[in-house]
């Protein structure tokens, strides 16, 4: 019946894990040495989980470029979301050139074009952020992001709450994040869509110098929100 059809079947997701330690400029090579890092530590048995830390955005674009035209479109795509967003609809284009290998320069309307770097932190950071939803839009997604505060102004924390709301972005996507930032935080008040969670440690009672330590997960629950 149709229960045991749906506890039968499986729905697939891809996993990213978005990690602290991340950016869009090369390091030690064409390694990138943040993911590599990560893997060994958290996800040594568990390959399921994509590492991305946008050190391997280059490679990334450049293939999907020269790739099939489901792929060049999807940067087309990936560059006019881009436009609106975060350039008042001048127009964006994504240039990895092959004379500066690992550097992926943007040029921006009229603009001359520059290296990614020369945008700021903010921006460098919203691109890591909002990237994987672009590469797996076909695909049941679950993007886990740790502080997405990180390097961005409340003004583009607000920016990344509201791409999170739009639905024809993130429709098939669901996120897990960290974070510290009290303006995210005040902005899910206004969400039914948002679960938040406080994490509280204490340690085992006894007399040993060296005690567990257990973590209670506790839901917090605004006026409205379940």
């Amino acid at each position: 019946d149709a229960l045991n059809i749906f506890r039968n079947e499986r729905i697939s997701f891809q996993k990213v894990y978005v990690p602290t330690l991340r950016g869009l400029l090369p390091i030690a090579g064409e390694k990138d040495v943040y993911s590599e890092i990560i893997k060994e530590k958290y996800f040594k048995e568990n390959d399921e989980v994509e590492v991305f830390t946008g050190l391997n955005l280059y490679e990334e674009i450049t293939d999907m470029l020269l790739g099939d035209l489901e792929q060049r479109e999807l940067i087309k795509e990936y560059q006019e979301f881009l436009s609106t967003a975060f350039f008042n609809n001048e127009e964006v284009l994504i240039i990895p050139k092959r004379k500066e290998k690992g550097i992926v320069y943007i040029k921006i309307g009229h603009e001359d074009e520059y290296p990614i770097y020369n945008l700021g932190d903010g921006i460098q950071s919203l691109i890591i952020l909002t990237f994987p939803l672009f590469k797996y839009r076909n695909k049941n997604l679950l993007l886990f992001i740790e502080e997405p505060e990180l390097k961005l102004h409340p003004g583009m924390q607000r920016k990344l709450i509201e791409i999170l709301y739009d639905k024809e972005i993130t429709k098939q996507t669901q996120f897990f994040m960290t974070t510290h930032s009290n303006h995210l935080l005040d902005m899910t008040l206004d969400s039914n869509n948002i679960s938040v969670y406080t994490f509280h440690k204490s340690l085992d009672e006894n007399v040993s110098r060296q005690k567990k330590a257990k973590v209670k997960v506790m839901n917090v629950a605004s006026e409205g929100n379940p």
